[in-house]
């Protein structure tokens, strides 16, 4: 995986929103006084060592493969890859998908749509045979989303964070928690980056908040859905109004969800999470 090392050590850099110079060096001009010949020579004699590591570095990438092959199952990933690495060489400025290069490595995408669950199904094939695979044929980074995040995690079809040189407890650490609980597994290695973070949020129909709350200020709003016995209690009120205070039951099923304590299936046996349990309870 030396060629993933290489190519990604960057673009798993933006994707977790760290600077740039961590990876590519500083850019920040300094004045400072020229460097006497005795100075330069041993800045010269320091730097071998590492001149020799890069060298070894890249003899060691041989046999790895010239193409870095990512699985997604659209363009966004490939659109901020394309807008935001330095350097990457798109081959089509119109269509991120069609890859491109970084420095001698390929960059191809494999889109597959995730309609009637393809994208997934696609990954089940192609991950387990990564082993046998050509070298350029290596399935070297995948997209995921948290639903299903721990079906791959929980295995070793995903390599850890740690193993690609990044240092998760400081590169990380301004990284909001559960986007990293999302793709731990069982035994606390960091299997994955995200490279964004979706918000929850209500929205509420201001009107119907000055009907049967008396005040549609935000303060008033939250104080009527600050627990499940009051969200509850605010739903029948209401319900009394004339209003919903959810399109459906599904609006509220990733509460509970994203809040369960174990996976579906343990040992062969489908496990049904204490929260999935509340969720059914008090929606259907």
């Amino acid at each position: 995986m030396k060629k993933f090392k290489k190519a990604m050590a960057l673009s798993l850099a933006l994707a977790m929103g760290l600077s740039l110079v961590a990876c590519g060096g500083s850019t920040t001009e300094t004045e400072t006084e020229a460097p006497t010949e005795a100075a330069t020579e041993a800045e010269e004699e320091e730097a071998a060592p590492a001149d020799e590591s890069a060298a070894k570095e890249e003899a060691d990438l041989t046999g790895e493969g010239k193409v870095l092959n990512i699985q997604c199952w659209n363009d966004e990933f490939a659109r901020r890859l394309r807008d935001h690495y330095p350097g990457f060489q798109a081959n089509d400025p119109d269509d991120a998908t069609a890859g491109g290069k970084i420095g001698d490595i390929e960059v191809k995408f494999t889109v597959t749509p995730s309609d009637d669950n393809a994208y997934q199904n696609n990954l089940d094939a192609v991950l387990p045979a990564n082993a046998d695979a050509a070298d350029d044929d290596k399935v070297d980074l995948f997209l995921v989303e948290a639903d299903y995040a721990l079906k791959y995690v929980n295995t070793e079809l995903a390599l850890p964070v740690a193993d690609l040189g990044i240092d998760v407890g400081s590169e990380l650490s301004n990284q909001y928690q559960y986007t990293k609980d999302i793709v731990t597994d069982a035994n606390g290695n960091l299997k994955g980056v995200s490279w964004q973070g979706c918000p929850g949020v209500l929205i509420y129909n201001r009107e119907a908040a000055k009907e049967v709350l008396g005040s549609d200020d935000p303060a008033t709003v939250q104080e009527a859905v600050k627990d499940w016995d009051t969200f509850n209690a605010t739903a029948a009120k209401l319900k009394d109004a004339g209003y919903k205070i959810t399109a459906t039951a599904n609006d509220t099923y990733r509460v509970f969800s994203d809040n369960v304590a174990s996976p579906w299936v343990v040992d062969g046996k489908i496990v049904v999470d204490d929260n999935i349990k509340k969720w059914v309870v008090k929606h259907f």
